[in-house]
């Protein structure tokens, strides 16, 4: 006999973290890769390729990066930040600038 789950799928609330900076690193001209952990070093929610996380930055602007470290990795997430210098108080420079202390994410 088989048996089918019939009912429609709930979606699960994505958790909201606070992740600090664990390194910060110059990738190429105007880029940075910036390195997140949780900072009681618990492991982090599993992601997929093409996965991306919304950072609530010090300053109230809220971005959205892709991940782009290594997905085995349970306990970082990596995204790389290019500087638009046109947005740069919009926020695109914003984390970058000040090596992104107080970076609040949120797995999407």
């Amino acid at each position: 006999m088989v048996v089918h789950n019939l009912l429609p799928a709930v979606p699960r609330p994505t958790p909201t973290l606070s992740l600090r900076v664990r390194a910060k690193d110059v990738v190429a001209d105007g880029v940075v890769s910036l390195t997140l952990d949780h900072p009681d070093g618990v492991r982090l929610p599993d992601w997929t390729p093409g996965a991306h996380i919304d950072l609530a930055l010090p300053n109230g602007i809220t971005r959205q990066y892709s991940l782009c470290g290594d997905r085995w990795d349970p306990y970082t997430y990596r995204i790389a930040v290019l500087r638009e210098p046109a947005s740069a108080a919009e926020g695109s420079g914003a984390g970058r600038s000040a090596g992104a202390p107080g970076l609040r994410g949120q797995n999407t």
